[in-house]
């Protein structure tokens, strides 16, 4: 019974709190700078000379682009899916006509059972596409 109750429950909630946590953030590309909009604590970070580099993810099918994923020096990745976007198609030009590494595209891969694997984590891994 308990562990019923903890798939029923623990699973969707891992869940939510995985998206709330990773999905959160916006980006505004300004003159000469990338700010990042983190909406879950109302902050604004200057990441302009933070990035590594941008890449486009898909699910299932290699030319329906859901995701661009930016890569930051310190590790972290910024998520901005499709659906979240209204300007979505706009994304990934700016990021282009501003000079950022295309490192690729990758596919949506699961690292653990809630969290996604990304593609270029490992700077040997980038393919330079710009």
């Amino acid at each position: 019974m308990a562990a019923a109750a903890l798939l029923l429950f623990g699973y969707p909630a891992a869940q939510i709190v995985y998206i709330t946590l990773t999905l959160r953030y916006g980006i505004k590309i300004i003159d000469k700078s990338i700010v990042l909009k983190d909406f879950l604590f109302w902050r604004e970070r200057n990441i302009t000379g933070k990035i590594r580099g941008y890449s486009s993810s898909f699910a299932g099918n290699y030319h329906d682009i859901k995701c661009i994923i930016i890569y930051l020096e310190d590790g972290r990745h910024i998520n901005l899916p499709r659906y979240m976007y209204l300007n979505y198609m706009d994304i990934e030009p700016a990021l282009k006509q501003y000079g950022l590494t295309f490192l690729g595209t990758e596919p949506y891969t699961c690292k653990y059972i809630v969290a996604r694997g990304y593609a270029y984590d490992n700077p040997g891994n980038f393919k330079q596409n710009a």
